[in-house]
């Protein structure tokens, strides 16, 4: 069963200020990072909306931390998820892209109840990220 195609632009960016100014972050986005970078690198930069994973969980991604972030986040009015660091952040940044999803049994199983996408950019996490 067809659901939904993606078709990536990717963009490269020398500093993270780039990032968020080309891509005009503000208050309907959300950052969804770990508290380490936010703090080091985007604290006092971006006008928006943050998710830390560290409120939710460590490590691997897991069903319940997932769960408890679209939970968290259900019925909130979110234009763009822009998930900003490793493998584990990026994963679940594009579940959080699921409209009104509930669980990732939900999107996973088919009983997911297609209501849209939100914007999704992945920024992924080097030694670039500091402003310079």
């Amino acid at each position: 069963m067809f659901r939904f195609q993606l078709k990536p632009s990717v963009f490269e960016f020398k500093t993270f200020d780039e990032f968020l100014d080309h891509f005009k972050i503000n208050q309907d986005d959300t950052i969804f990072t770990e508290k380490f970078l936010y703090e080091k690198y985007i604290q006092g930069k971006a006008n928006c909306n943050f998710i830390f994973y560290d409120d939710y969980g460590s490590g691997e991604p897991s069903d319940i931390a997932v769960y408890k972030i679209l939970k968290d986040i259900h019925g909130k009015k979110i234009k763009r998820i822009i998930g900003i660091g490793g493998g584990t952040i990026l994963d679940i940044a594009k579940l959080l892209s699921m409209r009104d999803a509930k669980s990732t049994e939900e999107i996973l199983k088919t009983k997911y109840r297609w209501s849209g996408i939100r914007g999704l950019y992945l920024y992924r996490q080097h030694a670039e990220l500091a402003v310079r």
